[in-house]
């Protein structure tokens, strides 16, 4: 599945649980870095291709 498909199902999930506004924009942005982190740093495209060590890598580099 690709990145884009699960963040937008995380997020319409969210919006079903009534999370705020403010939340919302919160996790879109931060849903959105960590995207752009997996496609152009570590070359990933597809949830099923995402490891431990890619959001370790993701996590130690903020």
């Amino acid at each position: 599945m690709l990145l884009e498909d699960v963040i937008d199902e995380y997020l319409y999930h969210c919006m079903a649980e009534g999370y705020t506004n403010k939340t919302m924009i919160n996790k879109r942005q931060e849903l959105k870095q960590v995207k752009v982190f997996l496609k152009e740093k570590r070359g990933i495209a597809a949830l099923e291709s995402v490891t431990v060590h890619d959001l370790k890598a993701y996590v130690g580099g903020k």
